[in-house]
C-alpha cells in the first residue's frame, strides 16, 4: 500500500510539474498539407504512401521554419537538412488523412497533421538551431559617475535603489539598440544584504561577478565616467563574462564637447557622444575575438535529489530559471522516485553553470554540485536544509 501511496503521488506531481512547463510554451497547431506522387504501373497503394510522406515531410518543413527568422533559416539551411529534417518520421506526433484525389496520373492527398514541438525544439537545440541561441545578452551597468565631487555610484546603498544618473540612462538607451538586454536594477535588485566588500567604489573582479550572479545579468560593465567643469567627458569601461568569470573587452574614451553645443548641453553632448564610441570600440573588440562572445546555447542534463516536497522542487526550478544568468529556459525531462531532471539551455557548459549556482547568493537553500560522468549535473539539496 505505501509503494502504491508514493506512485501515486510520485504520478500527480510529476504531472504537476510537465503541466506548469507546458503553460509557458504554445501549444503546436493542427497543420493541412497537400501531398502529391506519381501513380506508376496503377500502383495507388505505393504512390498513397508517397503522397502522404511528402504531406508529412512538408509540414515538418514549414513548423522548421516557423521556429527560425529569415536570417537563420538562411544560414542554417544546410544544418537542417542534414540534422533536422531527415527525422521528419519522429517529429509527427499524429496525422489525419482527411481526402485523397487523383488527377493526371498522380494522387493527391490532404493530410490534418501535428508536429512534437518538443522534440522539434529539442532537435533544433542539438543542431545548434534553435531559436534561444539569439535570445539577448542580459547585461548589469556598474559605472560610476564623477562630476565636481565624491563620485556617486548606486551600489555604495543599493537598498535605497537611487534613481539611473546620466550615464546610465544613455548606457542603456545605446546597448538596448545594440541588441543587449539591459538589467533594471532598480527594479530587479532582490532587496537582500550583501558584504562590505560589494559596497565598495574600486571593487575587486570577484565582486563583480557577485554582482552579476546576484541580478541574473550575463555580462556587467564595469568602469567609471568623469565629467568634468568645461565639459570634457572620460569614460573608463570593461565587459566581464559572469558565466566565464573573465574580462572580454576593454575601451577608454576622452571626448570634448562639440563647439556647436548650447552652453548648458555641453556635459550631456560630450557624454552620449562618448557613450557610443566606447559601445562602438566594445563591440568592434568583442567581434575580433571570436570567443569573446557569449558562449554558444547548449542543452544540459539538471537533476535534483534529496528533496521533501513539491515546494522545494518548485523553487528550485524557479531559480534556476530566474535566478542564474545565461538560463535560456528549463523543462522537465524525467522523475524518479528520490530525483527529478530537467533540459536546461544554458549559455555556457555544465561546469559554468554549476559555479555560478555555487557563487549565487540566491540559492533556495543549500546544496552541493557535481558533474558526473556522463556530463549531467546533479545537485543535491544538504542535510544541514533540514
Amino acid at each position: 500500500m505505501m509503494r502504491l501511496r508514493a506512485t501515486v503521488l510520485l504520478a500527480v506531481f510529476w504531472s504537476v510539474l510537465i503541466c506548469a512547463a507546458s503553460a509557458q510554451e504554445a501549444e503546436e497547431q493542427d497543420r493541412y498539407v497537400i501531398g502529391k506522387a506519381s501513380v506508376t504501373g496503377g500502383n495507388q497503394a505505393v504512390a498513397r504512401k508517397q503522397a502522404i510522406d511528402a504531406a508529412l515531410v512538408k509540414g515538418v518543413e514549414a513548423a522548421v521554419a516557423e521556429r527560425m527568422v529569415s536570417a537563420e533559416l538562411a544560414a542554417g539551411l544546410a544544418r537542417a537538412v542534414k540534422d533536422v529534417l531527415p527525422r521528419w518520421a519522429d517529429l509527427v506526433q499524429g496525422y489525419t488523412i482527411l481526402q485523397e484525389a487523383a488527377s493526371d496520373g498522380s494522387l493527391l492527398v490532404l493530410v490534418k497533421l501535428r508536429v512534437n514541438g518538443a522534440m522539434l525544439e529539442k532537435a533544433l537545440q542539438d543542431s545548434g538551431l534553435a531559436r534561444e541561441a539569439d535570445a539577448p545578452v542580459k547585461i548589469l551597468f556598474m559605472v560610476s559617475e564623477k562630476r565636481d565631487g565624491e563620485p556617486v555610484y548606486w551600489w555604495k546603498d543599493p537598498q535605497a535603489q537611487p534613481a539611473l544618473d546620466t550615464t546610465e540612462i544613455l548606457l542603456h538607451q545605446t546597448f538596448q539598440d545594440l541588441g543587449y538586454d539591459p538589467v533594471n536594477r532598480v527594479t530587479a535588485f532582490p532587496g537582500k544584504e550583501v558584504a562590505s566588500s560589494m559596497r565598495a567604489l574600486d571593487l575587486q573582479e570577484e565582486d563583480i561577478f557577485r554582482w552579476g550572479a546576484l541580478f541574473g545579468a550575463e555580462w556587467v560593465l564595469w568602469g567609471r565616467s568623469g565629467i568634468q567643469s568645461e565639459g570634457q567627458v572620460s569614460l573608463d569601461l570593461k565587459i566581464l563574462e559572469v558565466a566565464g568569470r573573465r574580462a572580454l573587452a576593454e575601451s577608454r574614451v576622452v571626448e570634448r564637447p562639440p563647439e556647436t553645443a548650447e552652453a548648458d548641453q555641453t556635459d550631456l553632448a560630450a557624454l552620449d557622444k562618448a557613450v557610443q564610441k566606447a559601445a562602438a570600440e566594445l563591440q568592434q573588440r568583442l567581434s575580433a575575438d571570436s570567443e569573446s562572445g557569449p558562449a554558444g546555447v547548449k542543452a544540459l542534463e539538471v537533476f535534483l535529489q534529496g528533496f521533501r516536497s513539491y515546494e522545494e522542487v518548485n523553487r528550485f526550478q524557479s531559480f534556476i530559471a530566474s535566478g542564474v544568468a545565461g538560463v535560456q529556459s528549463i523543462k522537465p525531462s524525467r522523475a524518479g522516485r528520490d530525483s527529478v531532471g530537467y533540459q536546461v539551455l544554458f549559455r555556457g557548459d555544465a561546469a559554468q553553470l554549476l559555479s555560478i549556482v555555487n557563487q549565487s547568493p540566491n540559492r533556495p537553500f543549500a546544496m552541493s554540485g557535481e558533474i558526473r560522468s556522463d556530463g549531467a549535473l546533479v545537485f543535491s539539496i544538504s542535510p544541514s536544509s533540514y
